[in-house]
């Protein structure tokens, strides 16, 4: 990713030519410091400069990073200047040596989550194998490929552009954006993505997105955006870290002033415990941990096929009481059977299709998809084209009106004589005349049933808000064990009844939808949901989180991961919190030195990353 991980200390990269000057200039520190160690027997004034030099050698940046703000840097700074001012200069080259080893070990751990989702999304090859007016085929810049463009694709060779396959057939492995293992089979008419591969056929393409607007470049964006949305835990970091600081920086010096004065007691031990206590105090462990956390959670979500937009999102995530469902194309299929298909009014079949396919030319939903499919290619593009979410679309050709959709929107447009019919019905008219109309079956996702009975089986309650009419939405209910169940809503409604679930319910709620109409209740809900990142662009661009794929079942997937991610964050603020009391009481006391300190909060800090890198399993 182009911008660097950072939590607060501003180091380069230890993967990059700068981060291995911080080994180099650790290693220059050790050397000035033994070379002090053994000159001061001879040379005090020498052994000192040494190994004050081995100090600026090592913490000059943290020095400069100070700029008086409470953070570890002022900490780190305050403790060595004070050793110097005490005549340990050794221990506060020390100091300073190991803070850069702990900070470069915590930023290689950070580095190798970043690069495990850069690697996952950087997938687009650069050039495309364009087919010229002519029939031969050129090499050009994927970048510089406009659309509409014909493509050739052969075995092996990756997709460069999001298009529609138009000749030959193929199985391609989609693994880079959905996590799917096993190949899917792919012809002429079905879409096909940047990033995946190619295994078995030539195929020829016709691009339908600008490589910047593809899946991938889309999915990629999504990811490096992830960091900017904190988690609860996080921002509770941030604030505690801010307030922590001057708290121990004032009883350090309490620590240094009050028992020589109160006390008699030695101005050089209690001065050099307040330093121990301010090294002992360093919350590097909670500051770089908790956000590592989140990263590295969204990053093996990310590998998995679930994009998670922010740590708020996979924080909420992990905290949902009810899950509500769309039903069209998010519990049931993608592609709709046509169980019956009737004429009216005189008109043939071949006019029906043909108006059908022009109608729904354009459309995204699952109901225009499949039309689309079953009338085959008999349509043109439509001159003017309207679409009203959740009711029907209107479009025009060739001086015709031809309006597609449900009983209520024909009506609505003043088509008389409708039939009203149970089940799921798309009703076309020409011209303001009914001509015919199709009537769907729509079967439920193998994995619906599984995936609502698993968050069950976690407390989680789920509910159905869909615009089907109530008959087949009850029916579909009891068959998934869905508690609540909602139909013949618009979107309008589908909103007003997702805020009433939401008002009544304890904890979190999450919407699940796939399409344009689901958009606006995928924003209004705690986290918002998306099925298939390949769909509609405002259902994935409104979600918090994208479920690529279309695979229902990585819902409780993603619950488990959140689930996972947050008790990771939560056990390493225990961890980290208990450890730290623990080592400042044995500074207060005086058994703890300068070093050993240091090396404790060293400690405690790796195990807190490493426990924190688990969340991306």
């Amino acid at each position: 990713m182009a911008h660097e991980y950072s939590h607060g200390h501003g180091h380069a990269r230890v993967n990059s030519p700068a981060g291995n000057i911080i080994w180099i200039r650790v290693a220059v520190s050790a050397a000035l410091i033994v070379c002090g160690h053994f000159a001061g027997a001879y040379f005090s004034g020498l052994g000192f400069a040494l190994q004050l030099a081995g100090w600026a050698v090592a913490g000059y940046d943290v020095v400069l990073r100070t700029r008086f703000r409470f953070d570890e840097n002022l900490l780190m700074t305050a403790a060595t200047i004070g050793a110097l001012c005490i005549g340990e200069a050794a221990e506060a080259g020390i100091v300073m040596a190991l803070y850069q080893i702990g900070e470069a070990l915590q930023e290689s751990a950070v580095a190798r989550s970043r690069r495990s989702v850069t690697e996952l999304c950087a997938i687009t090859p650069d050039t495309a194998n364009l087919i010229t007016g002519d029939g031969s085929v050129i090499s050009k810049n994927a970048e510089e490929v406009a659309v509409g463009s014909r493509l050739l694709v052969r075995p092996g060779e990756m997709i460069p552009l999001d298009g529609i396959v138009k000749k030959g057939e193929t199985s391609v492995n989609t693994a880079s954006l959905t996590g799917e293992s096993q190949p899917r089979g792919i012809g002429q008419g079905d879409a096909v993505f940047a990033g995946t591969i190619n295994i078995s056929g030539v195929i020829e393409i016709e691009t339908t997105l600008a490589a910047q607007e593809t899946v991938a470049a889309r999915t990629l964006r999504l990811i490096e955006q992830a960091e900017s949305g904190k988690a609860k835990i996080e921002r509770f970091i941030t604030r505690f870290a801010k307030i922590y600081t001057p708290i121990v920086m004032l009883l350090a010096l309490m620590v240094a002033v009050i028992p020589p004065l109160a006390f008699d007691g030695e101005w050089g031990t209690w001065v050099y415990r307040a330093l121990v206590l301010l090294v002992a105090s360093c919350p590097c462990a909670l500051v770089v941990s908790i956000p590592l956390c989140y990263f590295a959670g969204i990053g093996g979500a990310a590998k998995a096929g679930i994009l998670v937009k922010s740590g708020t999102a996979m924080d909420s995530l992990a905290g949902i009481a009810l899950a509500v469902f769309d039903k069209t194309g998010t519990l049931t299929q993608d592609s709709f059977g046509i169980s019956q298909t009737v004429c009216a009014d005189g008109a043939d079949e071949a006019t029906l299709n043909r108006c059908a396919a022009i109608a729904e030319y354009h459309s995204s939903h699952p109901l225009g998809v499949s039309l689309r499919t079953h009338c085959g290619d008999v349509g043109a593009e439509p001159e003017k084209y309207m679409e009203t979410p959740g009711l029907g679309v209107t479009a025009s050709f060739a001086g015709q009106i031809i309006h597609a959709g449900s009983h209520e929107y024909l009506t609505r447009l003043g088509v008389k004589d409708l039939p009203e019919l149970p089940g799921t019905v798309v009703y076309i008219s020409l011209d303001s005349r009914l001509i015919g109309y199709f009537r769907f079956a729509a079967p439920l996702r193998e994995q619906a049933r599984e995936t609502v009975q698993a968050l069950r089986k976690w407390g989680i309650k789920t509910a159905m808000l869909t615009g089907d009419k109530e008959e087949p939405a009850k029916e579909a209910a009891e068959t998934l064990g869905i508690d609540h169940v909602s139909s013949g809503l618009l979107p309008s409604g589908k909103l007003s009844e997702l805020e009433g679930l939401m008002g009544s319910c304890t904890g979190a709620t999450a919407y699940i939808g796939d399409g344009m109409n689901d958009a606006a209740s995928l924003i209004k809900a705690d986290v918002g949901i998306a099925i298939g990142g390949a769909g509609n662009d405002a259902a994935m661009e409104a979600a918090d989180i994208v479920l690529m794929g279309r695979e229902l079942f990585k819902l409780p997937q993603a619950v488990e991961k959140a689930r996972r991610t947050r008790a990771l964050a939560r056990g390493n603020i225990i961890f980290t919190t208990s450890c730290k009391v623990a080592v400042l009481a044995l500074a207060a006391i005086g058994i703890a030195p300068l070093w050993l300190a240091v090396a404790a909060d060293l400690g405690v800090s790796l195990i807190a990353v490493l426990n924190a890198m688990r969340a991306r399993g």
